[in-house]
């Protein structure tokens, strides 16, 4: 009789799935194996927003030249800055009001934050439709030393729609806290304009109150928007029941660390004829086990295989009650066993588990007692 011997696979099918599949060594029933898959996951953290005290910044710094609706840079911020999760060394200037990490938008009708449509990465002083008409100004500069430098953006310009009328806003980055301020000085018109920060995918926002989309008088106010703490934590992506083609698939995204719970509790199996004829053989002949037969053959849990484990299996074979001690194995302990089967008592080593989790594996074994990897038959044992 073939000894219930299955591992489980666990592989990453580009970064969009993880397959289980579960193969025996031997033809078994393949189903009733609960799977459980967690990931780790790291939530990138939104920003915190704080009135802070009306806090402008100097405006000296290297002049940047604008046109209408222009998106130019990048520029060297001079520190490594973290946003929403991304380090970034550099940054581009729209003429629009904001600044952005990559993202190129030069959009001049504001949007609602957040949003999937550009610009995304962005810092929004005062995001509406603006002009650098003669006498504008937008300027950078890098302040202070490390590890507390900070990078002031200052900017003058007019409305498109009101060239008379003058905006002066300033965003500043901070070293260290990655923290990020906006600041309106002054404000000659209350168009529909958007404040605030959001993430690259349109996600993640953080815009203060009353200055998303709307029509606002922001001069002499400044915004502090603080990154909150990264969440790290596992989660539960299911639980699912194999089939008899043994195989579970979980989708995986993000490519997260991952652990695997398996639950072989509920598998259960017949004793027959042959696995009890082998049993006994082992027990006869001790010297000739080897491999898995320890594993399959000791019953009651007292380290030995003898007399008692046949009566424990005879009445298991008498009785027709299944037997439901199963054993879960990585593949590190499952190549120890068969290697140095026969030099000490691996149940000890490995105590028996039906329950067991695995963080990162690829495979793992669950072994069945009572079943063999070989067949003994009743001449076999007669002789």
């Amino acid at each position: 009789m073939i000894k219930y011997l299955i591992y489980i696979l666990l592989f990453p099918i580009g970064l969009m799935a993880q397959s289980i599949s579960f193969a025996t060594v031997g033809v078994q029933d393949k189903s009733g194996i609960e799977v459980e898959v967690e990931h780790y996951v790291n939530y990138v953290p939104n920003h915190s927003i704080y009135s802070q005290t009306y806090s402008p910044q100097s405006t000296a710094g290297t002049s940047v030249s604008l046109y209408d609706d222009s998106n130019v840079g990048p520029f060297n911020i001079g520190f490594d800055f973290e946003f929403y999760g991304q380090i970034f060394s550099q940054f581009r200037i729209c003429t629009n009001g904001f600044i952005t990490f990559g993202n190129t938008s030069g959009r001049y009708s504001p949007g609602s934050f957040p949003s999937g449509t550009a610009p995304n990465g962005v810092v929004a002083a005062y995001w509406t439709d603006l002009y650098p008409s003669s006498g504008y100004y937008m300027r950078y500069q890098t302040t202070g030393t490390a590890p507390n430098r900070k990078l002031t953006v200052s900017a003058h310009l007019t409305y498109y729609s009101n060239r008379n009328a003058w905006v002066d806003y300033q965003i500043v980055l901070f070293e260290g806290t990655d923290k990020i301020w906006t600041t309106i000085t002054s404000q000659g018109w209350t168009p529909t304009a958007t404040q605030g920060v959001e993430n690259h995918t349109g996600t993640l926002a953080a815009t203060p109150p009353g200055r998303n989309l709307a029509s606002f008088n922001g001069a002499g106010t400044t915004y502090e928007y603080a990154p909150q703490d990264l969440i790290q934590q596992w989660e539960s992506q299911g639980t699912q029941v194999t089939s008899f083609t043994g195989i579970v698939s979980f989708s995986n995204p993000s490519n997260w660390d991952y652990r695997v719970n398996v639950n072989a509790s509920n598998l259960q199996s017949i004793a027959s004829q042959n696995e009890m004829n082998y049993l006994m053989y082992m027990r006869m002949f001790p010297d000739e086990m080897s491999s898995w037969d320890f594993h399959t053959c000791e019953f009651n849990g007292d380290t030995i295989v003898g007399y008692e484990d046949v009566k424990e299996m005879w009445g298991h074979y008498e009785s027709g009650d299944p037997i439901t001690e199963n054993a879960i194995y990585n593949q590190s302990e499952k190549d120890d066993i068969e290697v140095n089967a026969t030099t000490f008592n691996y149940h000890t080593k490995y105590p028996r588990s039906d329950t067991r989790t695995f963080n990162n594996l690829n495979r793992f074994y669950i072994v069945t007692l009572g079943k063999h990897r070989r067949t003994i038959n009743s001449k076999t044992i007669t002789q």
